[in-house]
């Protein structure tokens, strides 16, 4: 009887890890080309002063990851100060470790009472303690590489923050439109929208402000309202 448990307990968390291994690789197929970004769910809070005098200024909640950016076009000034106040992380009660123990608990289980022929009295404990210890390991590991990948994500934000790009699809009022931007050398696309919800033509040239999700927005570049002006 312990040893149908065991079973079932071993196959009930194999074919989850089974199942959560085709999923992911599925929703993550078609990321990252080069006609888009790679950018995650992030805030970025910029604070812009041109040579024209004008401030613009957006915030997002505490939950975000924040990157504050000053420039000064008089002295061509740069201060970039980065933010980290809420990242992925894998609880001990998430889906992953609760099938992980699962899984453990249920081979180990199986090992010590089929193959080493322990009795319910220490099978039970052992394969109740190499279900903690695995499932451990494996938070501990899921962990770190959520902390590399997220660092890793706004060392990427935070160089697109503040750089030029070029409208290729007007951008309308209060609408989405599209920009290119070369980013390492490589040409990126991405849907655009005005920080300042105003047309902006096609060809004109922009400044990168803040990053959400997949939405860059942007503000026309002091040169472009130069021209604007004459």
């Amino acid at each position: 009887m312990i040893s149908q448990i065991y079973l079932i307990a071993f196959l009930v968390g194999l074919v989850y890890a089974i199942i959560a291994g085709i999923m992911s690789g599925i929703s993550g197929g078609e990321h990252g080309h080069s006609d888009g970004h790679e950018v995650g769910d992030h805030g970025v809070d910029i604070n812009h002063g041109g040579d024209l005098g004008d401030i613009h200024h957006a915030e997002l909640g505490a939950d975000s990851h924040e990157i504050e950016l000053g420039h000064a076009h008089g002295d061509h000034a740069m201060d970039l100060d980065v933010h980290t106040d809420a990242g992925i992380s894998l609880t001990p009660v998430s889906p992953v470790t609760i099938a992980t123990f699962i899984t453990s608990f249920g081979g180990t289980g199986l090992l010590t009472t089929e193959v080493l022929k322990f009795p319910l009295i220490l099978s039970l404990p052992s394969a109740t303690l190499s279900g903690f210890i695995i499932a451990g390991v494996v938070l501990y590991g899921f962990n770190k590489v959520f902390k590399a990948t997220q660092s890793s994500s706004e060392a990427r934000v935070s160089t697109l923050v503040g750089i030029e790009a070029e409208v290729i699809t007007p951008i309308p009022f209060n609408g989405i439109g599209e920009i290119a931007y070369v980013s390492r050398g490589t040409r990126f696309t991405g849907s655009a929208r005005s920080m300042t919800k105003q047309n902006i033509p096609k060809n004109a040239n922009v400044v990168i402000t803040k990053i959400i999700g997949s939405t860059f927005y942007v503000i026309e570049s002091v040169d472009e309202k130069l021209r604007n002006v004459e």
